[in-house]
């Protein structure tokens, strides 16, 4: 995350649903209702005032239908979204934002973020 001295910082790691990731899955089982999303957040250690959130996008849309608030560097499961579809083209991003701190640098996270969806089949 590049971080600016009077503009603070952002970062994101978005995970996206595609056609291939379902291929393994019967084709009558691969659209649903989501029941939870697990997560594994990051932090930028060598910034300050850090805000997490979890965004959930719609199929092939831009625009997160929400976000939640997470906390930095931890795991944990939102049920918010639970019923929203699952299906190709849905996306969940961690979104980062670090205040300014008055100087400019380049903060790395402390570790690998990772999403898995929880979800029925037909």
């Amino acid at each position: 995350m590049l971080v600016l001295s009077s503009a603070g910082g952002l970062s994101s790691s978005l995970f996206s649903i595609l056609h291939g990731d379902l291929r393994d899955i019967p084709l009558e089982s691969k659209t649903d209702k989501i029941t939870g999303i697990n997560y594994t957040s990051a932090n930028y250690p060598d910034s300050f005032g850090e805000i997490v959130e979890l965004c959930f996008y719609r199929a092939y849309n831009n625009n997160p239908v929400k976000c939640e608030p997470i906390v930095p560097n931890s795991t944990g499961e939102v049920t918010v979204f639970n019923g929203e579809s699952f299906k190709p083209g849905i996306q969940v991003s961690i979104v980062h934002r670090v205040e300014a701190t008055g100087t400019f640098h380049y903060s790395t996270p402390n570790r690998i973020e990772s999403i898995t969806f929880n979800y029925t089949t037909n």
